[in-house]
């Protein structure tokens, strides 16, 4: 005779799914009044940034669980916090831990584009010039054990400046498969220059107070609030920051997006 155990977990057993549907409501409803709970006292506190890193984290768990499902998302997903992080910085205080976001979107895409190539549904990109970039990378692992440095750990951080986003060579040759890929590719990235761009053309004419916190961090303070005197008639006029912390990153951001855009022209 055969022995059945029995699983509440069961999805085939009525008598399983009976029982485990009102523990689930009662276990989701006391989360839920925990976390209304936590939230009220946070308010109440005046904390409203760790609310604001909350809810940041919370978009980017599921952020990563699409990246997971196709790595496709985490380039786009890369493409667009590369450009709007400052914006976060400037309103969540210039937090250290933003300047890592972009490392753990990549690190999620990379894996992702791993497990699809162990599917084989990518092709691998093979490089005619990996032996010379294999003895570039070498030279800088070499550097991090430089005796006269003051600590190991500048070494590491400068190997992942140089070298980290290196592997996105890969990810770029398979992600652009045809024509179509390419200008799908192009035109969203014309979109989200567009939009940036008409955010500082907007606060030239409405002021830095137009998508600024009113109180910048101490050391974005002198950098997000600048003024350019006219000579002759000594009226001051505010300098435009759009989504960045700077407005001379943003001149440079201008820069770069009317070369890539006129190529982009050039190729529609």
């Amino acid at each position: 005779m055969e022995l059945k155990l029995w699983n509440p977990i069961n999805r085939g057993n009525p008598r399983a799914a009976s029982l485990s549907q009102p523990l689930i409501g009662l276990g989701l409803f006391v989360f839920g009044v925990w976390l209304a709970w936590e939230i009220g006292g946070t308010i109440v506190a005046g904390s409203v940034q760790s609310l604001e890193f909350g809810a940041l984290l919370f978009i980017g768990c599921g952020i990563a669980v699409a990246i997971l499902r196709n790595w496709r998302t985490g380039f786009y997903a890369f493409i667009v916090w590369l450009l709007f992080e400052d914006f976060a910085r400037k309103y969540m205080g210039n937090a250290t831990a933003l300047f890592f976001g972009k490392d753990v979107l990549i690190t999620i895409t990379y894996i992702s584009f791993l497990v699809s190539l162990r599917k084989r549904r990518e092709r691998l990109f093979r490089p005619k010039f990996l032996l010379p970039l294999l003895l570039f990378v070498w030279l800088g692992a070499i550097q991090i054990f430089n005796p006269n440095a003051p600590s190991v750990l500048f070494g590491v951080l400068g190997f992942k400046l140089y070298f980290y986003y290196i592997p996105l060579m890969y990810v770029e040759y398979a992600f652009i498969k045809s024509e179509r890929d390419l200008g799908k590719f192009l035109s969203l990235t014309a979109v989200i220059f567009a939009v940036i761009c008409l955010i500082g053309i907007m606060q030239a004419i409405l002021g830095n107070s137009f998508l600024n916190p009113a109180v910048l961090a101490p050391e974005l303070q002198d950098l997000g609030n600048l003024y350019k005197e006219v000579p002759l008639t000594g009226e001051m006029i505010s300098l435009p920051d759009a989504v960045f912390v700077s407005a001379g990153r943003f001149a440079l951001f201008v820069a770069m997006a009317f070369i890539l855009m006129s190529g982009t022209v050039g190729y529609f």
